[in-house]
């Protein structure tokens, strides 16, 4: 019988000021978690809420408000290939996870990287949004509308 696992892992899309959406994370294989999703079954999800990026707007409501937006990024974990990948992967884990460049060698830490099926977004009223994974890699952050968007949904906070 499968079981659903769940864990609390840290992970990283690059550094702050470069990030690329590609989502790494740093796994040992004595964790429960990793062991799940290299034995059962690599389909998993990361939820993040904006409560976590110790945004404003949520310190005013409950983090499971619909004004305090939430993901949940649906796909398969799977190991980055030894390379190139893996100093892309070390690069963005490091940038944002210093201490982790000293974790103990000993136990078997592995780079993943989570490839993105879909993202279930609610951030605001009225349900939930499904995003494929073409517009999430495809979303230009420096636009003009991007920057409309960001504003729009900061006046409906307030």
């Amino acid at each position: 019988m499968s079981v659903c696992c769940r864990g609390v892992v840290s992970f990283s899309d690059g550094a702050a000021d470069n990030p690329s959406g590609r989502l790494f994370f740093y796994l040992t294989p004595m964790d429960e978690t990793t062991q799940h999703l290299q034995d059962v079954n690599a389909r998993c999800s990361l939820s993040i809420s904006e409560a976590q990026l110790g945004a404003k707007t949520c310190k005013q409501t409950d983090a499971e408000d619909p004004t305090c937006a939430r993901i949940s990024v649906i796909g398969t974990m799977q190991k980055v290939p030894e390379g190139p990948q893996t100093d892309k992967a070390a690069q963005a884990m490091f940038s944002r996870h210093p201490a982790m460049k000293g974790w103990p060698e000993d136990h078997g830490f592995v780079f993943y990287e989570l490839n993105i099926d879909e993202i279930h977004m609610l951030s605001w009223y009225g349900g939930m949004a499904v995003i494929s994974r073409e517009d999430y890699f495809g979303a230009d952050l420096t636009s003009s509308t991007a920057t409309a968007a960001a504003s729009w949904q900061q006046q409906q906070r307030q």
